[in-house]
């Protein structure tokens, strides 16, 4: 009999830290999407701060060279 409480009560241990563990999981999941989510729109500024740049360095040289 007590073995078999022993035995229970290492199954439902075991049950709960999965459960935490599933948890952890499905937390870190949802940052990593929130991750590259900021990490894409970062990228698409990025990209067109670059693209003003560009223009902003050949609308000065044009104006330099009047």
């Amino acid at each position: 009999q007590e073995d078999r409480s022993e035995h229970t009560m290492f199954r439902d241990d075991l049950r709960e830290r999965v459960a935490i563990l599933e948890q952890k999981l499905e937390e870190a999941y949802n940052n990593k999407r929130k991750t590259e989510q900021k990490l894409t729109e970062v990228l698409t500024q990025l990209a067109e701060y670059k693209v003003r740049l560009e223009f902003l360095e050949k609308e000065n040289e044009r104006l330099k060279a009047r």
